[in-house]
């Protein structure tokens, strides 16, 4: 099956814009080359720097990588026909995925993750792309479109986290933690019911169904500790029981 002309569109973006620096309609060593160049004055990696020779040798093994495997013709270039059949290959059967490729993902991603936090964040992404000649505006909102999460995305974490609760992830806890200390505004370690009903009817649910869930949360408690907070938190997420009192931490009465 040929390749279709929207994923042609895809693939010929990325040779124009982040391979084919010259503009030259081919990609050679010299790409690579004004690439390195590009990348390394974005970051502030002067010639001679660590940083600046990790990136020429990285950048000449993905070129070598690239150029092994795609220059069909032995020329020295890769046309846009050699890109187009070595990326079609790739997309019948990815598990033949190339060391090169593989290098060239990771180097992107390690570029774009300026604070090395082991994540990217839409500023980050947009500062590198934009770099390469995309306006920022568009960075930014592709970021928006690549990094949505969706219903079934957001479903099958939970319920992994469900069936393996010690598996909780890191943003995970945080947004746990967030929760129960944005509640506890008289920052006394415990959550009251007037606490409780301030912050969640903020979202939009009814004082008195916020009240009367934190009555069903505590089980009658005045309060409740971060740690009876966890408890809950887990159970929300995990529990099958509809009686279960973790049921209300979020302040609605039924779902």
């Amino acid at each position: 099956m040929s390749i279709s002309d929207f994923r042609k569109k895809k693939l010929l973006y990325v040779f124009n814009v982040f391979f084919d620096v010259n503009q030259s309609g081919e990609i050679d060593i010299k790409d690579f080359e004004q690439a390195i160049e590009k990348i390394c004055t974005l970051r502030g990696w002067p010639a001679g720097s660590a940083k600046n020779q990790e990136t020429y040798e990285e950048m000449l093994k993905i070129w070598e990588g690239l150029r092994s495997k795609a220059d069909k013709d032995n020329d020295g270039q890769v046309s846009v026909d050699e890109w187009c059949i070595m990326w079609d290959a790739y997309a019948k059967d990815p598990s033949t995925v190339m060391d090169w490729q593989q290098r060239y993902m990771n180097f992107m991603f390690d570029l774009e993750d300026a604070s090395n936090d082991g994540t990217i964040d839409a500023r980050e992404f947009a500062t590198v792309c934009s770099c390469y000649g995309t306006d920022r505006k568009e960075c930014e909102e592709a970021f928006a479109k690549m990094s949505k999460v969706s219903v079934d995305e957001w479903c099958i974490m939970w319920d992994a986290y469900a069936k393996d609760p010690s598996t909780v992830m890191d943003w995970q806890q945080r947004y746990m933690n967030f929760m129960f200390d944005l509640e506890d505004a008289s920052n006394d370690g415990t959550i009251d019911a007037r606490e409780f009903a301030t912050v969640c009817s903020c979202y939009g649910t009814d004082r008195k169904e916020c009240e009367e869930a934190f009555a069903k949360m505590s089980k009658g408690q005045e309060e409740v500790s971060r740690e009876e907070f966890a408890e809950l938190w887990q159970e929300y997420f995990a529990s099958e029981d509809p009686s279960a009192p973790g049921n209300y931490i979020f302040g609605n009465l039924s779902f």
